[in-house]
């Protein structure tokens, strides 16, 4: 029994790895490609905006499963945790606007190196966080 159920978690996270290993070598490598591609460039904010709409949307799909489906229980949640905690919403916007920098950041990055010199240079920042 509880063999089973621990290859089971095994298996979902190597599959998790597996997932997030490509999805960063081909966000990477795909956004290199539509930066240098030759013809008409596109703004790199709202390529960001539109992202980020995105994991909100999302985000609130999962919320709306986590609560049966309840779309007042979900407005509620949001209304007692976001609007009526101003402090831990302002606490919250300080690392969102900076990932939102460093988004674009991304962009430009991407325009100006070559995937595997960004790449090496973007995963820099684990070990000289670690240190």
């Amino acid at each position: 029994g509880s063999s089973k159920k621990e290859g089971a978690s095994l298996l979902f996270k190597l599959y998790c790895l597996a997932v997030l290993t490509v999805m960063a070598a081909s966000y990477t490598v795909l956004m290199r490609f539509t930066r240098t591609v030759e013809g008409v460039k596109y703004y790199s904010t709202p390529t960001v905006f539109v992202t980020e709409c995105a994991k909100m949307i999302i985000t609130l799909c999962i919320l709306t499963k986590e609560h049966k489906g309840s779309i007042r229980k979900v407005s509620q949640d949001l209304r007692s945790n976001i609007c009526g905690k101003p402090i831990e919403m302002l606490k919250m916007s300080v690392p969102s606007i900076v990932y939102a920098i460093q988004n674009n950041m991304t962009f430009i990055g991407l325009s100006n190196l070559d995937a595997a010199t960004y790449q090496v240079t973007y995963q820099m920042k684990i070990p000289c966080t670690a240190l």
